[in-house]
């Protein structure tokens, strides 16, 4: 029997609750739907809320004082409840070392109940890097999902204060530190945003030259030189020889990566065909799996909204690639916006809230191909 289990019920005078309500989480950067958890705990005569205090990356742009001023922002009560863990089992034993073997009633919402709850359960009793607790019992206190950090981070990655004013439940300029909660995300999250896009450059450039580099070599293996899709032998079949086979097998797959190199190529809007329209969205869910589907379930959410409502339909079950929509008026684009999170769409504003319609100088009166002539008196 180890020291701690004979002196269990000492614990800190004045301590005598029976039940005591924990949650944690990273809260970077805090949501209604948190402040929603936290007036659920604090429904018990004891509770606490912790968060980590290290941990920062592009999931957690806030460093640790800016995001428990974020957090007070949401909802000042909170203050006097919070706890600088590193997870649910260290928040545990702080619990258990200031009121003892207590009911204790864990906040959360049901995916992470099916991980921590179950986690903290299993522990009860069990010494560990953690440290130790026993609790009388260990229960669920079901938590509604009605916001997640995810979308504020994407909220401010598409520069779209009324997304992030949706997502976070108080407005966009709330104060903190002087300056707006927006712009305080903002500042801290868009290094990591930098760096995201750096990498994927540099990822799609290795690509291209990998892929590059190795069509030639692949194609003298077997013994032909260099295969391109112009040189490809339509009247080979399952009588030519297997050498001569595999080579046009081989043509056959690196024409169709040089086609999907070329859509990859034509795939982007350019400036031109940016200045002559009124207003360009990019829209896809964030996995970009199957863009038919988001295209439908937008448009079909466009149809409920006039811009001011949100559109009422089931969350989305699939997931789909790009498209374009090009809203012409102002009403048009909150039409879609609310479609785009409707239908669990995540969005882009090609234009940046420019609305207007305008040919570049250059259009009719300069050739794209041609390039000027003059004669020898430089008319």
């Amino acid at each position: 029997m180890k020291l701690r289990e004979l002196y269990e019920n000492i614990y800190e005078a004045g301590e005598s609750v029976e039940d005591v309500a924990i949650i944690f989480g990273r809260f970077n950067p805090p949501h209604q739907g948190h402040k929603a958890a936290w007036e659920l705990a604090s429904g018990f005569s004891a509770w606490y809320v912790g968060t980590n205090q290290s941990t920062e990356g592009p999931k957690d742009p806030l460093p640790f004082k800016v995001k428990i001023a974020a957090m007070q922002a949401i909802w000042p009560d909170v203050k006097e409840h919070l706890v600088a863990e590193q997870s649910w089992w260290t928040l545990a034993a702080h619990v258990y070392k200031k009121h003892g073997p207590v009911t204790l009633h864990v906040v959360t919402d049901p995916a992470d109940a099916k991980v921590f709850v179950a986690g903290l359960q299993k522990s009860n009793g069990v010494e560990g890097p953690h440290g130790f607790y026993r609790f009388k019992d260990i229960v669920w206190e079901e938590a509604p999902r009605i916001s997640s950090a995810t979308e504020l981070r994407a909220a401010v990655a598409n520069n779209d204060p009324q997304a992030f004013e949706q997502a976070a439940g108080v407005p966009a300029n709330t104060p903190i530190g002087g300056k707006s909660f927006f712009e305080v995300v903002k500042h801290y999250l868009t290094p990591y945003l930098h760096q995201a896009a750096e990498k994927e450059r540099l990822k799609a450039e290795k690509e291209a030259a990998k892929a590059k580099k190795k069509q030639p070599e692949v194609a003298e293996e077997f013994g032909v030189g260099r295969i391109t899709a112009q040189n490809t032998t339509a009247d080979v079949d399952a009588s030519t020889p297997g050498k001569n086979l595999r080579a046009f097998k081989l043509a056959e797959q690196i024409k169709v990566i040089e086609q999907e190199l070329q859509e990859a190529k034509e795939g982007k809007i350019t400036k031109r065909q940016q200045q002559s329209t009124r207003g360009v969205y990019k829209f896809a869910d964030a996995e970009r799996w199957n863009a038919d589907y988001v295209q439908y379930r937008a448009m079909m959410a466009a149809a409920m909204t006039d811009g001011e409502n949100d559109p009422d339909i089931d969350p989305k079950s699939w997931v789909g690639k790009f498209k374009v929509a090009f809203p012409y008026s102002e009403q048009d684009a909150k039409i879609l916006k609310k479609a785009f999170k409707a239908a669990g769409a995540s969005h882009q504003d090609v234009n940046h809230g420019d609305m207007r319609s305008q040919e570049l100088e250059s259009t009719n009166t300069v050739s794209p191909v041609a390039k000027p002539k003059k004669n020898k008196y430089g008319v």
